[in-house]
């Protein structure tokens, strides 16, 4: 069943989702090139348009780990082993965003909540282990097991479409607001992440905790 939204429905909230970067986990873009050491800077900005297609298409899941892993390698013209990639990869993955495990699973009680990220195989499987607000999400809508990719329509008609849920009746929560404009044309109601304080005063106006 196809489900479109309809405007003159509201009504209460019934299910929240939540990005993963920058609102469950810290990203640290930036580290990445650290990571990789003296030249590191000078490699991710020389060839950075080919990275940014790479991880787009990771992201997208047309690429698998192996192979973007392999793509990278030669463009840094084999400087780095796989290993040194993988892990300066891993790098732009920074700590957990503090209290957002417990706001979840608070929320949990009164409504359906799930994850809806734009992410790669790699930065999710690391997110498992690292992240323990990802427990507390019974879905997790990835990219790149979607294959598409936010603000894409494709992306959030996926969603409503897999629970079977009316978009007025769904919050979006993500940091950024070409994400949160595209969930906007769907139908989604809106919240722009900052503060876990900000999201909880937020979901405890609107009786979600």
């Amino acid at each position: 069943m196809s489900y479109t939204h309809n405007p003159n429905k509201r009504g209460r909230i019934r299910t929240v989702l939540f990005d993963l970067g920058n609102v469950l986990v810290q990203i640290q873009p930036e580290m990445m090139a650290k990571s990789l050491g003296g030249e590191g800077v000078g490699e991710i900005t020389r060839y950075e348009k080919s990275v940014r297609d790479y991880i787009n298409r990771y992201e997208r899941g047309e690429l698998l780990t192996d192979q973007v892993l392999e793509l990278l390698y030669d463009l840094f013209r084999k400087k780095y082993s796989h290993d040194t990639i993988r892990t300066a990869f891993l790098s732009i993955i920074g700590r957990p965003i503090e209290g957002m495990d417990e706001l979840i699973r608070r929320v949990a009680q009164s409504a359906h909540v799930a994850l809806a990220s734009n992410t790669n195989d790699l930065h999710y499987e690391y997110c498992r282990r690292a992240v323990p607000a990802l427990r507390f999400l019974p879905h997790h809508y990835l990219s790149f097991q979607i294959g598409a990719v936010k603000p894409e329509p494709e992306f959030y008609q996926y969603i409503i479409n897999d629970l079977e849920s009316d978009p007025a009746q769904m919050l979006f929560v993500d940091d950024d607001d070409v994400n949160l404009a595209g969930a906007g044309k769907i139908g989604f109601r809106l919240y722009r992440f900052s503060t876990v304080e900000g999201l909880r005063a937020e979901l405890k106006t609107i009786g979600l905790v």
